[in-house]
């Protein structure tokens, strides 16, 4: 495609629009993938330890598989993660 323009008596050709993506996603998802969650009792893996690990299977935009396991920890939760994972010592 291109297009031609008249300026006065000087015509010039301008080349096609190289930006027709603009505000398109140009990231797409692989279609098999896996997501994994870990929660923890800290941010600061230093202070912290691993509560929960969680994980999705996904083909195709569908969940196939959904895996959620909790670990035994010795640190305290404290209630700020009680409250946002939900997750308890009890």
């Amino acid at each position: 495609m291109e297009f031609h323009f008249e300026v006065g008596d000087i015509g010039f050709a301008q080349p096609p629009n190289l930006r027709e993506q603009k505000g398109l996603s140009l990231y797409t998802l692989p279609i098999d993938f896996t997501y994994i969650d870990v929660e923890t009792t800290d941010l600061d893996p230093r202070y912290g330890s691993v509560v929960e690990v969680a994980a999705q299977r996904c083909r195709d935009g569908a969940i196939v598989d959904i895996f959620s396991s909790l670990a035994r920890t010795t640190d305290e939760i404290d209630w700020f993660t009680e409250d946002l994972t939900g997750i308890t010592t009890k």
